[in-house]
């Protein structure tokens, strides 16, 4: 075999070192792992933080809705407790104005035990009557009695006219007084009322007398009351026509009268 032919000129001695491109990535070092360092939590906060928790006013959510809810609730009841009252006296004092009842003052009861829903108020009562015939009691304040001068008496308004008490029915004379015999002499402030004393008198009185009151005579001056024992007499009988009381300075015939059973 023929061996090369030696060359001439200058020969490159080959570097010992290895050659890179400059296009190649430089060499990396790979580091082993080191296992005693905890891994870490990618997914939250780091360990140990906690959330800070809302509040309102500085106080945790259901412990002021709970509380705002219960002010509520009281306060409704107090309204409604409020409201409540308001309509039930309003309601007792309907009734008692249907009832003529005056509820601020004075003293009276309605209702029964069969009606357990009936309203029971009390109130002071004086009865006082009216100075004609076909009145009724009424309630009203305390009055002090006359003692003095003239009664009411609407006469010759009343003349002629009939009356009807407890069921018996009189008949009103102006400016009369009978001559017949006085049962009783009483003290009364009214005609009206002298006529249920002649009533009441029959349906009581004539079994023990055997008298029959059939008229009475109401005399409205009140110094009667000292001169003759009263201002209303009893009589068992009546006078056709007009005859004169007892002379009293100041009595006409429109002060009395006389109210004749019929």
């Amino acid at each position: 075999m023929a061996s090369p032919a030696p060359h001439s000129g200058l020969e490159v001695a080959p570097d010992s070192k290895p050659y890179f491109s400059p296009q190649s990535p430089a060499p990396t070092s790979h580091v082993q792992p080191y296992y005693g360092h905890p891994p870490e939590n990618m997914g939250g906060p780091p360990g140990g933080y906690a959330g800070k928790e809302k509040t309102i006013c500085g106080v945790r959510r259901p412990t002021f809705w709970l509380a705002l809810l219960l002010a509520f609730v009281t306060i409704a009841s107090g309204v409604g407790g409020g409201l409540g009252g308001s309509l039930a006296v309003r309601s007792i004092r309907r009734k008692c104005s249907s009832s003529n009842v005056n509820f601020d003052t004075g003293t009276d009861s309605s209702g029964s035990d069969s009606n357990p829903d009936a309203v029971y108020i009390t109130r002071t009562r004086t009865i006082t009557s009216t100075l004609t015939p076909d009145s009724t009691p009424t309630a009203t304040s305390d009055i002090t009695v006359p003692t003095s001068g003239f009664l009411a008496l609407d006469c010759p308004s009343l003349d002629g006219t009939n009356m009807q008490v407890f069921g018996s029915t009189f008949k009103v004379v102006c400016g009369q007084d009978s001559a017949g015999p006085d049962i009783i002499a009483i003290v009364a402030y009214s005609l009206l009322d002298c006529a249920r004393a002649c009533v009441t008198y029959n349906e009581n009185g004539v079994a023990e007398s055997g008298k029959t009151c059939v008229a009475a005579t109401f005399n409205s001056y009140l110094a009667y009351v000292s001169a003759h024992k009263g201002t209303c007499w009893l009589k068992t009988a009546s006078t056709k026509g007009s005859e004169s009381v007892d002379g009293l300075p100041g009595v006409d015939k429109d002060s009395y009268a006389q109210v004749v059973l019929q």
